[in-house]
This record gives C-alpha cells, sequence and structure tokens, in this order.
C-alpha cells in the first residue's frame, strides 16, 4: 500500500485530481448560478458534472513519471 501511494505522489496524480476537483467545483458554482439566468434547461447541470470526471482519466493518464521530470544543469558561464 506505501508503495502504490508513493508511486501516486511520485506521478503527481494526486495533485492532478485535486485540481481537476477544484476546478470542476468552480465550475458547478458558474453553471448553478447562470442556468437559471439563461433558461438553460435542468439536465445542463447534470453534464457539466460528469464531465470533469471524464477528463479526469485523460489527465491521470498524462501525468509524468518520475522518469519524465529529469531536468539537465545549465552550464555555468
Amino acid at each position: 500500500m506505501n508503495r502504490l501511494i508513493g508511486e501516486l505522489l511520485g506521478r503527481h496524480v494526486l495533485h492532478i485530481a485535486a485540481g481537476y476537483l477544484i476546478v470542476g467545483w468552480l465550475i458547478m458554482q458558474v453553471v448553478s448560478v447562470m442556468t437559471p439566468a439563461l433558461n438553460l434547461p435542468d439536465r445542463v447541470g447534470a453534464w457539466v458534472a460528469v464531465l470533469p470526471f471524464v477528463n479526469l482519466s485523460q489527465g491521470v493518464e498524462q501525468a509524468p513519471g518520475k522518469d519524465d521530470l529529469q531536468c539537465e544543469a545549465l552550464p555555468i558561464r
């Protein structure tokens, strides 16, 4: 279990998931306020609630691994 958590932290998966949850919550707040003002159907909120979770799986797949984060030192002049 510790190895799994270490791998998730190393690949920044938890950071990406937290970012998606925060942005998704913010979008839901905007939609809940704007839906009645724009006379949009109620199902718009349901679709917007699903989209962050669909995009989360793509963001997690693109998370850089430990090997992808190699930096080269700049030469000192």
